[in-house]
């Protein structure tokens, strides 16, 4: 008996001997719905497989491309990040020498804010302390009498 083919009365006939007599079985050109339709399945798959391999190396030839430029930008750009580091340095002494300054100036304009405050308030006490002596130059007058007071300006 032959593997997936199925024994027949034919196949297995005994021989004058006593032995069965064994014969080649006989090929039959059928075609089972089943396995054409699996047959059909299985070279669509690997065609497909086939495409989708060819897509993907395809895709990795892009990226490879996409990321050899990407290195060539980062170095461009690290190489310029190294020439531009004495001039960053420079900049960042000069905004800390700037923000000093600023500070300073506007200590500066809180001290003189204060002292501003102080004369005025300063200039109001004389500004009062005129106009009692005024006052008191009035009474002066008044009681000396006129005459004498005019005779002196």
């Amino acid at each position: 008996m032959t593997a997936g083919l199925p024994a027949t009365s034919e196949d297995t006939r005994v021989s004058d001997d006593g032995h069965p007599n064994m014969h080649k079985p006989t090929w039959r050109y059928e075609f089972n719905l089943n396995s054409v339709i699996l047959t059909v399945t299985f070279l669509a798959g690997v065609a497909g497989w086939g495409v989708m391999y060819e897509q993907i190396r395809g895709a990795l030839k892009v990226h490879d491309d996409a990321i050899t430029a990407l290195r060539t930008d980062v170095a461009a750009l690290e190489a310029a990040d190294r020439l531009a580091e004495p001039q960053v340095a420079d900049l960042r002494w000069r905004v800390t020498a700037l923000e000093a300054a600023a500070k300073s100036v506007s200590e500066l304009q809180r001290e003189l804010a204060k002292a501003q405050q102080d004369m005025e308030r300063t200039i109001g006490a004389l500004a009062s302390d005129v106009r009692v002596t005024r006052e008191v130059v009035q009474r002066i007058d008044r009681q000396l009498g006129d005459e004498p007071a005019r005779a002196k300006r």
